[in-house]
């Protein structure tokens, strides 16, 4: 994911997701400015005439960690980044689209609830996002630190991208077995298995990450 600022002097820059220890101090940066905001309209993009003197020490708090100068940034892209985005159909009604600093963030208007008759799974869940993908990728990478590398998204597409591989490795295996052999624990690791987790440890490994040796 990624976003186009453009400048005044016809310049432009593209923004990227933060990594998770960057975007957490970012993030309560972002919910000062919710609060100035509060009860006020936000669209049309035009009323940033209005708010970005007022909001002005915000903005630049914030923009310090995309390296932007919002000083510098058009009006409709200073609006789009910082405050909303085109309003969009929400449960029928039109509200503000969530602004590229939301997106970048994690932010998304929460899905349709499950209709009568559907189930499913209790969320196990810390009630903080970030940390319950960080607990993920422990789990998983049996390891920590990975959040001052990747965003939110990037480290939960990690997660599950690691654990698809892995449960195709151990499908693969276990079908490769089945058939009444009694003698699994002599069965060789499957390739693709032992392979994914090669990748896995030489990709840490170049990210200057410490890997346990019973990985």
């Amino acid at each position: 994911m990624h976003f186009r600022l453009d400048y005044q002097n016809g310049d432009f820059t593209i923004v990227f997701p933060l990594s998770i220890q960057q975007s957490r101090k970012v993030s309560a940066y972002h919910q000062e400015l919710r609060r100035m905001i509060s009860g006020v309209h936000i669209w049309p993009e035009e009323i940033d005439s209005k708010m970005y003197p007022i909001l002005k020490l915000y903005y630049q708090k914030i923009g310090v960690f995309f390296d932007v100068n919002p000083e510098l940034l058009t009006q409709s892209s200073r609006h789009n980044f910082f405050i909303a985005t085109e309003p969009i159909e929400y449960k029928g009604q039109l509200i503000p689209g969530l602004s590229f600093l939301e997106q970048l963030l994690g932010y998304a208007y929460p899905k349709e609830e499950i209709s009568e008759g559907q189930t499913s799974e209790p969320i196990i869940t810390t009630g903080d996002q970030n940390l319950d993908i960080i607990t993920d990728a422990i789990l998983i990478f049996k390891i920590g630190g990975l959040e001052n590398h990747y965003s939110l998204d990037e480290l939960a597409k990690l997660c599950k991208q690691a654990n698809d591989r892995l449960k195709q490795a151990e499908e693969s295996a276990r079908g490769e077995t089945r058939g009444g052999d009694e003698n699994l624990e002599s069965e060789a690791l499957d390739d693709d298995f032992v392979k994914d987790k090669s990748r896995l440890y030489n990709w840490l490994t170049n990210l200057g990450i410490k890997v346990p040796a019973e990985f």
